[in-house]
């Protein structure tokens, strides 16, 4: 007589608590150190002075889009990280760089546009898509960041 094994299912409070354990996990490890270097990183430009140059130069594209010159850094740090985007657009909030309406453009930049480097190497490069087809792909993610945002910036 053979013996098989009984599988208990977890009651629901054990699930929720090792739910909660893996999302904390996830937040500490991969979330928390983008979102904190970006915030220190806003902080540097801002004590350095560099801030106003970047804003100078990127004024009249971004405004295009309802957004300070200065916005363009969350913009681009989220290409490297969704929550270091996250990160730069909560420090220009904090400081008054951007208004709620912004933030909210913004929000909708970074998620379209977020983490693009990441998973160009996680996802592309271990499916072992061919480097000719990169510049169309990240073409429509810019395109569709673009869109999104000045769709929004009419919301609200």
């Amino acid at each position: 007589m053979s013996q098989t094994a009984v599988k208990k299912n977890p009651g629901i409070l054990t699930s929720f608590v090792d739910g909660a354990k893996s999302g904390w996990t996830i937040a500490i490890n991969a979330m928390l150190p983008g979102v904190l270097f970006a915030f220190v990183l806003m902080q540097v430009l801002n004590m350095t002075g560099l801030v106003k140059p970047i804003e100078t130069v990127f004024a009249p594209a971004m405004g295009l889009l309802g957004l300070p010159g200065v916005a363009v850094t969350a913009l681009v740090f989220c290409l490297l990280s969704t929550s270091g985007g996250f990160g730069v657009a909560v420090g220009l909030f904090a400081d008054g760089s951007i208004d709620a309406a912004q933030m909210a453009i913004l929000t909708v930049g970074i998620m379209c546009g977020g983490a693009m480097m990441q998973y160009m190497g996680r996802v592309l490069g271990t499916a072992a898509v061919e480097g000719r087809h990169y510049p169309i792909m990240i073409t429509i993610v810019l395109f569709n960041t673009i869109v999104s945002m000045v769709i929004m910036k009419f919301i609200v």
